[in-house]
């Protein structure tokens, strides 16, 4: 047949080939990398005994990819419109296999397999991810605003999150001081949240900036998406930015997701004045206590994973490295200058959620 003459000349590692095996149901993205890391072609994958699948897919999974060939097209199919459909729309599928994928980003352990993207992603390797709260005070809006601009004015990406408040903050400041900056959303690449988060998304991609998400097209945000959205900030970043937020702030899961991605996170001191502020309380916790004794206000309470290493890297000092004022700059930027020497480019195995 046809039909079934296209599927078999896939090639498992292109956006076509890992879409389909993603489309179809109980074949989850461990699945389709190891599966992919095994057979260059779908073609190979049917002439492969039952054997050569021991460890890479459980048998109802085998049969979905060899023999069930009407679901196995159906799921091509799908997958190759919705490549289409994401170029009509201007935008583009770039997978884990893929060269312009982010480097740092293929080294976390939850790397998702498949990104929708708009605009240049090359400004990546100079990334530092900015986020906090979606209800800032003034000073919160303040220090985001100098922060971020002094980090745009020595060439650093803005990473964030398209959200209000610090989230905007951050990208305007970019954008004001001519560097990239970055939106990471947790919807399709063609919903956004409001009129003002996509008129902000223009002007970052006029500035040479990039959104990105993991989300295929039409799927509306939810808060399950927005904290796996956060992974992928702190993954392509060398650091992390907490602005502002209260300890019950969503903005705690990418600080979560910082810790288990050993990316360091810095957050502005906060003045005396300001340091009752409820906005403030995350931010004043993350600097003043040591990680075990953060660890007793997170909600929900620290996976096994987060709390050993809450113990063992910061069982005598705080998660956060304060940022006092611009005496502070010259240290922060020889510090974020030598994250730049990290890990090469790796595809982890075995791929695995992070816990929190």
């Amino acid at each position: 047949m046809k039909g079934d003459r296209a599927v078999q000349d896939i090639e498992t590692k292109t956006a076509l080939g890992l879409m389909t095996m993603l489309n179809l149901r109980g074949v989850g993205p461990a699945t389709a990398l190891k599966v992919a890391g095994a057979f260059e072609t779908f073609g190979e994958m049917f002439d492969a005994p039952p054997q050569a699948f021991k460890g890479l897919a459980t048998e109802p999974n085998r049969k979905l990819l060899t023999e069930d060939r009407a679901t196995l097209q159906w799921a091509h199919d799908r997958a190759r419109e919705e490549i289409e459909n994401t170029w009509d729309i201007g935008a583009r599928v770039v997978t884990l296999f893929d060269r312009d994928y982010p480097a740092r980003l293929s080294c976390i352990k939850d790397q998702p397999l498949v990104l929708y993207v708009s605009g240049d992603l090359s400004t990546l390797d100079r990334a530092v991810a900015c986020v906090g709260t979606r209800n800032p005070t003034e000073f919160g809006m303040v220090a985001a605003e100098r922060v971020t601009g002094a980090l745009a004015d020595q060439g650093y990406t803005i990473v964030s999150g398209l959200a209000r408040g610090i989230d905007a903050v951050a990208h305007e400041a970019a954008i004001k001081h001519g560097a990239p900056t970055v939106a990471v959303i947790g919807s399709g690449i063609d919903k956004y949240s409001s009129q003002a988060a996509m008129d902000l998304l223009e002007r970052i991609l006029e500035a040479g900036g990039a959104v990105i998400t993991e989300q295929p097209l039409g799927r509306e945000s939810d808060p399950a998406s927005l904290i796996k959205r956060n992974r992928i900030q702190t993954g392509v970043s060398l650091a992390t930015f907490v602005m502002q937020c209260d300890i019950e702030s969503g903005t705690m899961h990418t600080v979560r997701y910082s810790l288990h991605h050993r990316r360091p996170v810095y957050a502005p001191a906060v003045p005396a004045m300001f340091q009752g502020d409820p906005e403030n309380d995350g931010v004043m916790k993350m600097l003043g206590l040591t990680g075990p004794e953060l660890g007793e206000y997170l909600n929900p309470a620290p996976s096994k994973d987060l709390r050993r290493i809450l113990e063992e890297e910061f069982g005598s000092g705080p998660v956060a490295k304060g940022i006092s004022g611009r005496d502070a700059y010259p240290v922060l930027f020889a510090e974020l200058e030598r994250l730049r020497d990290g890990p090469e480019r790796s595809l982890p195995e075995p791929m695995m959620a992070v816990p929190f």
